[in-house]
């Protein structure tokens, strides 16, 4: 009788599991796609604040990654060469890090070059109202504020396709944010 309704137990938790019910996440990074962009101000590597609202009007790529992920430190130079070429136009990369070691972050600049910003997000704040699970991470955000691609695994941002829908992005002009209200922001 007491393995029979332990079964039971074991099967609704892992229903409920699977429909998302209890779980830490707070959104599939998929689902963030068609509407407004989460807010967030965090420092970048000069002490500056760097924040979503303020970039309103550009283009906006925000990249989740980490020194320590072979991906991520694949992808960075693909990354690094969309935003030369594409900065003059209105693009911005903004790569958000989970590391709390600014001097592991300073090594690996001092080996790889990077012209946009890194800031850092140490207690993973924005890392989960992204919905981030595994590195790197993309979003790219519209002249308006909207999350328009999601990218999860390590994206080639020199590939024909990719660049095409970014060009196609920066000729738009911005329209009324969607989403919703403005999100109060992470600091």
């Amino acid at each position: 009788m007491v393995a029979r309704a332990a079964i039971k137990l074991l099967i609704l938790v892992s229903i409920l599991v699977m429909a998302g019910v209890g779980t830490s996440a707070a959104v599939d990074g998929a689902s963030l796609v068609g509407t407004r962009a989460p807010e967030f101000a965090l420092r970048n590597m000069n002490g500056d604040y760097v924040s979503i609202t303020g970039l309103r009007g550009k283009v906006v790529v925000v990249n989740f990654w980490a020194t320590w992920c072979p991906p991520c430190r694949l992808e960075m130079p693909t990354l690094n060469r969309l935003y030369k070429d594409y900065r003059s136009k209105g693009l911005v990369v903004v790569a958000v890090t989970t590391e709390s070691s600014e001097r592991g972050i300073k090594n690996y600049l001092s080996e790889t070059h990077l012209d946009f910003p890194i800031v850092m997000d140490a207690d993973g704040r924005v890392e989960r109202i992204y919905g981030v699970f595994s590195l790197p991470t993309s979003y790219v955000i519209d002249r308006s504020g909207t999350v328009v691609m999601y990218y999860q695994g390590q994206q080639n941002w020199d590939s024909l396709e990719t660049r095409a829908r970014i060009e196609s992005l920066l000729q738009r002009t911005p329209e009324a944010p969607s989403g919703g209200p403005e999100a109060a922001p992470v600091f």
